[in-house]
């Protein structure tokens, strides 16, 4: 009996590792995608509806075949989805973009600001308190 829970645990645990692969395959695909700045840049001009144009490269200062390559990628990730003549953010297109995307752009703008907090943090001021120092911490990030 003992051996048959230990072997049942040891396959739930195997099944766990290979979704977590898979999970981590895809989280990597979509890093991979969005990574390209000509797919940023269409992936955030979707998030208000971009039409479908012929002319959308141009515009953006792209080139045909890397218009259309980006945006196949983009909606066979199921990022974007074309709606009549307009694309759109998917539902996960949405929550990617405004969970990832929007938090990324937020830190890189504010780098020195968050610069300033890892000084704050390994400064003697504040090391004494460990309350006051997290208080300030978060307030500053929070402002962020």
């Amino acid at each position: 009996m003992a051996q048959q829970a230990e072997a049942l645990v040891e396959n739930c645990i195997s099944i766990c590792e290979e979704a977590n692969k898979q999970i981590l395959k895809d989280v990597t695909k979509l890093l991979s995608i969005i990574s390209k700045q000509d797919a940023l840049l269409i992936f955030s001009i979707a998030k208000d509806g971009m039409e479908s144009s012929s002319m959308n490269y141009n515009k953006m200062g792209l080139t045909r075949k890397q218009y259309y390559t980006r945006l196949m990628q983009l909606k066979r990730e199921g990022l974007i989805e074309r709606n009549g003549n307009f694309y759109y953010h998917t539902t996960l297109g949405t929550f990617i973009y405004e969970n990832c995307v929007n938090m990324l752009l937020a830190a890189i703008r504010n780098r020195k600001y968050m610069a300033m907090v890892d000084v704050l943090k390994h400064s003697n001021y504040f090391s004494q308190d460990a309350t006051l120092t997290k208080n300030v911490i978060n307030n500053i990030v929070r402002q962020i």
